[in-house]
C-alpha cells in the first residue's frame, strides 16, 4: 500500500474510533450533605455547602444549655478548596453521633448550618448574650481598597443558628480592613479585637 493510501486509511480509522471515546462529564458529587442546584448542569463552586464539612478553619466545643450531659461541636467551614458556593458556620449535636460506628455521615447527624461568603476564618462566643463572631478572609490580604467582614451570629440556640442584628445599626456584620488591627464594638456593651483572619480576644467594654 502506498504512503498516501496508508495515510488516508489511518485518518478514516481514527475518525471512526474517536466518537466511541466521547463521554459526558459527570456532575460533581459532594455527598448527601450538600445542596445541589435544581436541574441542569453545574460545576464545582456552584453546590451549596449544606451540612457538609468544607476545609474546617476552627472548631469549638459548646455546652448544651438544655442538657448538661450533652455538647455541640461548632465548626467554621472555610471552603478554601472552592468546592462549594460559600463557607458556613456549622453546629453538630454530639448526642446524634453514633460512637459505636467508625464513620458517621454528615447527613446522618443533627446539625444546624448557616451559610456565608467564602473563606470564613475563626469564631468566638460571648456567653451572656449568646452572640458569636465569625471572621472572614475574603480579601486574602491583598493590597488596595478591599475589606473583610466579621459576622454576628445568634448562637443562643445551637440547634438553629441565624444571623444576629445585635449591633447598634441592626446589621449582621462589621466591615473591617484587611491589613489593620481594628477594635470593633459589637453587640450591646462588649468589644472584640480583630486581627485579619482571627479573633484575639473578646472582653467587656469598660463602663
Amino acid at each position: 500500500m502506498s504512503r498516501p493510501a496508508t495515510a488516508i486509511f489511518l485518518l478514516v480509522l481514527v475518525g471512526s474510533w474517536l466518537p466511541g471515546c466521547v463521554q459526558d462529564a459527570r456532575l460533581p458529587d459532594l455527598g448527601a450533605c450538600s445542596e445541589s442546584p435544581e436541574g441542569g448542569n453545574f460545576e464545582y463552586g456552584q453546590v451549596g455547602v449544606g451540612d457538609c464539612l468544607a476545609s474546617p478553619a476552627d472548631l469549638r466545643v459548646r455546652p448544651d444549655p438544655t442538657d448538661p450531659d450533652n455538647h455541640f461541636l461548632v465548626v467554621v467551614n472555610s471552603n478554601s478548596r472552592g468546592n462549594f458556593q460559600g463557607s458556613s458556620l456549622l453546629s453538630i449535636d454530639a448526642s446524634s453521633i453514633d460512637v459505636t460506628c467508625p464513620v458517621n455521615g454528615m447527613h446522618e447527624l443533627s446539625t444546624s448550618a448557616l451559610g456565608m461568603q467564602e473563606f470564613a476564618g475563626r469564631v468566638d462566643f460571648e456567653d451572656a448574650s449568646g452572640i458569636a463572631l465569625v471572621t472572614n478572609r475574603h480579601s486574602g490580604r491583598f493590597e488596595g481598597d478591599l475589606s473583610d467582614v466579621v459576622f454576628t451570629v445568634d448562637a443562643s440556640d445551637l440547634r438553629s443558628l441565624r444571623f444576629s442584628d445585635a449591633r447598634p445599626d441592626h446589621s449582621s456584620g462589621e466591615r473591617v480592613g484587611p491589613d489593620d488591627h481594628p477594635a470593633l464594638l459589637c453587640g450591646h456593651a462588649w468589644r472584640a479585637f480583630h486581627v485579619p483572619g482571627e479573633l484575639r480576644r473578646c472582653r467587656r467594654k469598660r463602663q
